[in-house]
């Protein structure tokens, strides 16, 4: 990354703002915070300049076993967890601890005890939660249900409530959920799922969701950019079905999903044919 793509980002995050996440009474050992893992030590008290929105921390005990969470940070606040060694989870520290750890990072206080927020990483981070909102927040990976007429109806419709910015943010929870966590045994099931759903929702679908579709084929080629070439043939699982997507987005006769449609197929047959 050269530095003008640094100082966009960082551009970026400035307009949406900067906040905290202090981590109290944890084993000093290895923290992750989203893709970026990293050792810490005696001193270590969280994080400062973490760009406000969805986020991943995952704190590793002395045993190897691990204590994670997800969080929605807003603008100049402090997210402060406390380790509970009863239950073996971080929970939400007391609203007076709170309060406290709050003024410390805010003032500057803590400076020396917060690791700086690693912005190069957050390009990569942006890419996978970037339709993960407020809104949206916090939001759980639904079953997969066992036998429906239509996978996408269903899921857009009858389990998001047909709130296009629903369904975007758990394909992408559903993806981020397994990646960030090491996944090795090939892309979740409910992804998978979800991703037939998107192949097969049909020209009718597609042409009442332009925008939400829109977004997907640049939500998919983001997440296919994180897998390996082997994973990409005319039968695997990422690609069968993607040439109905591919036709019924054309089909519709909207200009940009038209664009969408040949954008995705030049990317697959790239990735088909490394």
């Amino acid at each position: 990354m050269d530095n003008r793509e640094l100082t966009d980002i960082i551009a970026d995050i400035s307009e949406a703002g900067f906040g905290y996440i202090i981590l109290r009474d944890i084993p000093k050992q290895q923290v992750q915070i989203d893709t970026i893992i990293t050792p810490v030590k005696g001193g270590f008290r969280g994080f400062q300049f973490v760009p406000a929105g969805p986020h991943y921390i995952s704190v590793k005990g002395y045993r190897g076993e691990s204590y994670s969470f997800w969080t929605y940070l807003h603008a100049n606040e402090a997210v402060v967890k406390v380790l509970d060694p009863d239950r073996e989870v971080l929970i939400d520290d007391t609203p007076e601890n709170t309060e406290h750890y709050t003024n410390l990072a805010k003032s500057g206080a803590m400076a020396s005890a917060l690791m700086p927020y690693n912005l190069q990483g957050f390009e990569v981070w942006n890419k996978l939660t970037n339709h993960i909102s407020e809104a949206a927040f916090p939001l759980p990976l639904h079953p997969i249900p066992d036998q429906v007429p239509n996978r996408f109806a269903y899921a857009f419709g009858e389990v998001h409530g047909g709130k296009e910015e629903l369904f975007l943010a758990e394909f992408q929870l559903a993806f981020a959920s397994w990646y960030i966590t090491q996944g090795k045994s090939g892309p979740p099931e409910r992804w998978l799922h979800l991703l037939q759903a998107i192949y097969n929702a049909g020209e009718q679908k597609m042409a009442d969701h332009p925008r939400l579709f829109s977004q997907l084929v640049d939500a998919l080629i983001g997440q296919f950019n994180f897998l390996q070439d082997a994973e990409f043939s005319e039968d695997s699982s990422l690609c069968y079905g993607a040439d109905y997507l591919v036709e019924d987005l054309t089909d519709t006769e909207i200009s940009d999903l038209g664009l969408k449609a040949k954008e995705f197929s030049d990317y697959l047959t790239a990735r088909i044919n490394a």
